[in-house]
């Protein structure tokens, strides 16, 4: 049984369970584990201690005001300049453009950072890494992990969505490139000089 979260339930159509199924069955057979079936099951939000007060603010008017962010139960563990972060290396990403942007470039051409920017793209909903504009640009960067060395088909259909919605360009930090600051500066920089050369 797959534990899906009310906000992703509905990118679980028919035909993405039966690809899931299909990829589940053939490492059972590998692996002889004695699994015949997948479904897809919506689970309930985790919910603070304060619930009470969440549910009579909503039923009183009051809504979250942060306008396409996922809103968030509990206190984010990584914030830095009032922004959250889902992990350190969404942090040191924007901490490495924040030099950029107030170290080494003029305010008049300058960059502006969006970190986890949720939105919509065609038949999903998705809250990227970074958003980046720049020169009258948007570019989107990505964190990958070891994770994303199965996921490469995915992680391309949906760079081609992006760019497809009017995103200029779309690349990818290796996450081991968080671990060498020269290394990461020197990423951004090319990320930064082939997002104002779009077309």
């Amino acid at each position: 049984m797959l534990d899906v979260t009310s906000e992703q339930i509905g990118r679980f159509t028919e035909e993405v369970v039966s690809e899931i199924r299909d990829a589940c069955l053939e490492v059972c057979k590998r692996r002889s584990y004695r699994i015949h079936w997948l479904a897809v099951r919506e689970v309930l939000p985790d919910v603070g201690p304060d619930w009470r007060n969440q549910i009579r603010d909503q039923l009183g008017g009051k809504r979250p005001t942060n306008h396409a962010r996922r809103a968030r139960r509990l206190p984010p563990r990584y914030v830095e300049d009032y922004l959250s972060f889902t992990n350190q290396g969404e942090l040191t990403v924007y901490r490495a453009l924040k030099q950029i942007q107030e170290k080494d470039l003029p305010r008049e051409d300058t960059i502006g950072i969006y970190p986890l920017a949720g939105g919509r793209i065609p038949g999903r909903t998705w809250e990227p890494d970074v958003l980046v504009t720049y020169r009258g640009r948007a570019g989107v960067l990505e964190i990958d992990g070891p994770h994303h060395n199965t996921r490469r088909a995915l992680d391309t259909t949906r760079d081609h969505l992006l760019r497809d919605a009017g995103v200029g360009f779309v690349d990818r930090i290796p996450v081991e490139a968080l671990e060498n600051p020269t290394e990461l500066t020197a990423t951004l920089r090319r990320f930064l000089r082939r997002l104002g050369e779009v077309k």
